[in-house]
């Protein structure tokens, strides 16, 4: 069940949320003793009783919560680490069909157009001026 939180977490778009890694401050490679470490400091921040009143601190210790449940057992971290991936894999996929790269064919067609085009007049230009002359 917590699993499937995770995976309707992960729908959101990568570049408008946070890791599940990133809401623990650590790194991708952590260990479980250094996961225990950073959800412990983590939560004596952003206990509910020592915030009371606030509700971004609670929201937070919640997300803090879900993370560490997912990411300190081994098959869910795994679960949540490979659609990490495919979600990172897809992103990149998505931002490489919007580069530079991917439309210079039609920009060096324009290009050789306008000069071909320019050519054209500038040959024009000076027959004109060789039949007036």
């Amino acid at each position: 069940m917590l699993y499937d939180r995770m995976c309707e977490y992960s729908k959101i778009p990568i570049h408008m949320k946070k890791t599940l890694h990133e809401i623990l401050n650590i790194s991708s490679t952590a260990t479980l003793a250094e996961i225990k470490k950073a959800y412990r400091q983590l939560c004596k921040m952003h206990h509910p009783d020592k915030n009371q009143g606030s509700t971004e601190s609670e929201n937070l210790f919640k997300e803090i919560n879900a993370a560490y449940q997912v990411l300190i057992d081994q098959d869910s971290r795994a679960k949540y680490d490979s659609e990490l991936q495919k979600a990172f894999a897809y992103t990149r996929q998505e931002k490489d069909t919007h580069t530079f790269r991917g439309s210079i064919r039609p920009i060096i067609q324009m290009v050789a157009s306008v000069i071909i085009f320019a050519f054209i007049i500038f040959a024009i230009l000076n027959l004109n001026k060789l039949t007036k002359s």
